[in-house]
């Protein structure tokens, strides 16, 4: 029993989402040359060997802290600091606690994972999940927001006034364009669909990554967050009709008034 307790160890991971994007090349040329380089796809490093601290770098705007520490964070940030790309105002993190009990098998529980071993594959492996899982939660607030802004939109629609004069259909366009453009970083830079080939290089690192993308419940995020943007973007060009059809009506009802007008000009100009 003793021996069981001497065996473990617990290990911090911790996934910030920092900015839009990261320009992972830089940080392989830049600080590859002083830091091991564990891996280029994604960029992983090992800041502190002696400490087994490592940094994963994603090209869409994450970093991940291994094993990390008060210390090592401060230091992470500062590394990363001039290769963020379009920093966010207000980062967002998640953390993921390990237990190292090589008395054990690996196991996805609800509020930690265990592994036999400290394994930089698995650290791999659980890092770029719980990476997708930040990023994933940054683009469902930012789903969020556009869903409340457009219905405050429609709100204000159902005026008379602004049946009358409202809109700027550029609004609705560029919320059209954000809502695109939001969809395409989901599916281009979050990789959220793609199976890393770490997996395919033994049964234990699949079967974990299966159990924790299950344990983070992002195959489901994704497919609620993807039928949110496509209905954003239905009821958004919907609304965009809607105004275009409102701007014809009001045109033809100038131009019914200007001929009543120029027809009563006319028989006013036959009266003694």
């Amino acid at each position: 029993m003793g021996k069981n307790k001497a065996a473990k160890k617990h290990v911090t991971l911790k996934a910030i989402a920092l900015s839009r994007t990261i320009d992972t090349r830089s940080v392989c040329s830049s600080l590859g040359k002083s830091v091991p380089l564990v891996s280029t796809e994604p960029v992983m490093l090992n800041v502190h060997p002696g400490r087994r601290q490592y940094l994963m770098v994603l090209r869409y705007g994450v970093i991940v802290l291994i094993n990390n520490s008060p210390i090592f964070e401060h230091k992470a940030l500062s590394m990363i600091q001039p290769f963020l790309q379009e920093p966010i105002a207000s980062p967002t993190s998640e953390e993921l606690k390990i237990t190292v009990d090589s008395g054990s098998g690996n196991k996805v529980l609800f509020d930690r994972v265990i592994v036999q071993k400290e394994d930089e594959n698995y650290w791999q492996i659980l890092a770029m999940l719980l990476a997708q899982s930040v990023a994933l939660g940054f683009y469902e607030e930012k789903v969020e927001q556009l869903l409340a802004g457009f219905s405050e939109r429609l709100r204000t629609m159902s005026t008379l006034a602004a049946r009358i004069l409202y809109p700027k259909t550029s609004e609705i366009i560029g919320n059209i364009n954000q809502t695109i453009a939001l969809h395409q970083d989901v599916i281009a830079n979050l990789e959220i669909l793609d199976k890393p080939d770490l997996t395919w290089e033994g049964s234990d690192l699949d079967k974990l990554y299966r159990n924790f993308s299950s344990m983070l419940e992002l195959p489901e995020r994704i497919a609620i967050l993807e039928q949110k943007l496509s209905l954003l973007k239905d009821h958004m060009r919907t609304a965009l009709d809607i105004v275009s059809a409102r701007r014809m009506e009001i045109l033809e009802i100038v131009i019914i008034i200007l001929i009543s007008l120029s027809i009563i000009q006319g028989l006013l100009g036959f009266l003694p």
